[in-house]
């Protein structure tokens, strides 16, 4: 969905309707494949089935002014194959439960126009159907973006843009403070002694607007822990606060998880007694305070996971604290980093130091060898990486304490070193790991792959949903814009030293 794909060409593949017990039902079910496939596909209309219903409404839709109508797609049906249960026949494998129906979509024509998509520019009041009829368009700042000849300074750009749009604005941040004391009221109200504290993205604000808020429960007293969240479950789910519950209580973990029914159902992960969340809070601070470029690439990163559904630990995904340290020990690794002169350099008979040397400023090289570091490059299976001591790799067999931290039945998963405790491996609970790996070698992929200068590099890896759609535009960005060649700033001096001429 809101994926704009192009091809050259035909795509084939093979279809299964599951056999009903009547004919209209299976006629009824190949329409609605047929109608989904077309959709997909952005087919002017629906194939022609001789063998089904004929009346199949258009899905066409009449183009913008100015935009230029692709050639028709043509879709062949090859077989559409079904059999009388009149009829004496072999037993039949598995599959022929289905009817096969195999089709061949050939490319469109190739557009003769090189006039760039049309830039879409979100407003305050944009109206759901305006927004999802946009969500394919270009972001808005490629308007200023295509001035940038380099892919990678455009990318740079693209990310910082896209950061200044996810700051979090005075209303949304009180909204979630507003929240969290409404579930901390209901918390006091079961365990009076108890402390609640956040931490997570919401506390260090590395977060983006579908980001869930993380609370620990401290001083409870509670004696069972999954008992407590249950009965913090029902508190909130009886008082009107929370709705669509999930107690995880098997986890390492447990957690309870919900939206709020007020503020526009924010999401939450409530937990007891983990002391090493507010430290970790701590240390992401830390973080973002010693390398500035940390900010834009969590946040872009962690955007990128969500739309993929690879964000969460318990699905085996990557956690937001795995997430951060696995980029503070990659941005302290970094090859830009590598020291000056050797280390028996010497002058005036002394030895000398080694130099680092300064990290790479640009965005756009930092996340794609982020990407190629841990789509292609790392040997998971072995070798594990920690960001604490300026950032080092180690042997998973045999850890610098004697440990090993090799899994015999998941061998395949990355590891990484705890940085406030050296003894725990944050990923070894992340067993989706090659999903995560596979979509990083996709987007470096994506983004090393020859663009124009009016082709936004981010849209290739991301989808501007209709969250960042409706959001309201920074203003901040555009004095840099008009210092550019050819930006309002520099077309104003020139007219004035015509003037003066």
């Amino acid at each position: 969905d809101a994926v704009n794909f192009q091809y050259t060409k035909p795509l084939n593949f093979t279809l299964g309707v599951k056999k009903a017990p009547n004919t209209d039902a299976q006629q009824d079910s190949a329409l609605a494949l047929f109608k989904n496939l077309a959709q997909q596909a952005d087919l002017p209309s629906l194939p022609s089935l001789p063998s089904l219903k004929p009346d199949i409404p258009s899905t066409s839709t009449k183009p913008d002014e100015g935009e230029e109508v692709p050639a028709p797609a043509t879709v062949t049906v090859s077989s559409i194959t079904t059999t009388s249960e009149s009829e004496e026949q072999a037993p039949a494998p598995q599959e022929e439960e289905y009817i096969p129906v195999e089709a061949t979509v050939l490319p469109p024509a190739a557009p003769t126009s090189t006039k760039p998509a049309a830039v879409y520019a979100p407003s305050n009041t944009s109206s759901a159907a305006d927004i999802e009829a946009n969500i394919g368009r270009r972001p808005y700042w490629m308007q200023h973006c295509q001035q940038i000849r380099s892919p990678l300074l455009r990318l740079h750009q693209e990310m910082v843009e896209l950061t200044e749009l996810l700051q979090p604005s005075p209303d949304e941040t009180q909204s979630r403070q507003e929240a969290v004391e409404e579930v901390a009221d209901i918390v006091k109200s079961l365990w009076p002694t108890s402390q609640v504290t956040v931490f997570g993205s919401f506390a260090t604000g590395l977060y983006v607007p579908t980001s869930d808020i993380d609370l620990v429960i401290t001083e409870s007293k509670a004696p069972n822990i999954q008992l407590a969240l249950k009965s913090l479950a029902t508190a909130l789910e009886r008082t009107g606060v929370a709705h669509k519950m999930q107690v995880i209580s098997k986890a390492r973990v447990p957690i309870i998880k919900f939206e709020t029914v007020k503020h526009g159902g924010l999401a939450f992960d409530v937990s007891f007694d983990v002391a090493n969340g507010p430290q970790a809070a701590e240390l992401v601070r830390e973080f973002t305070g010693d390398w500035p470029m940390m900010r834009p690439l969590v946040l872009v990163l962690k955007l990128f996971l969500q739309q993929r559904e690879l964000n969460e630990v318990y699905t085996g995904g990557i956690g937001s604290y795995a997430l951060i340290t696995m980029i503070g020990a990659f941005l302290q690794l970094h090859n830009s980093r590598v020291p000056r002169q050797p280390a028996n350099t010497k002058k005036g008979g002394k030895q000398q130091p080694q130099q680092t040397a300064l990290l790479e400023p640009c965005l756009g090289v930092l996340i794609v060898d982020f990407f190629r570091l841990f789509g292609r490059v790392l040997n998971m299976r072995d070798v594990g990486m920690a960001s604490s001591g300026g950032g080092h790799f180690y042997r998973k067999d045999s850890r610098p304490d004697g440990a090993d931290w090799t899994n015999p039945e998941r061998p395949y998963v990355l590891s990484v070193e705890d940085p406030k405790d050296a003894t725990n491996d944050i990923c070894r609970s992340s067993y989706n790991i090659m999903r995560v790996k596979s979509a990083f070698e996709f987007a470096y992929q994506q983004l090393t792959a020859p663009s124009s200068p009016h082709e936004s590099l981010l849209a290739r890896v991301l989808r501007l949903g209709a969250i960042l759609v409706s959001r309201k535009r920074p203003t901040n960005l555009r004095a840099l814009y008009s210092s550019m060649p050819g930006g309002k700033a520099q077309e104003d001096d020139k007219q004035q030293q015509q003037q003066q001429q």
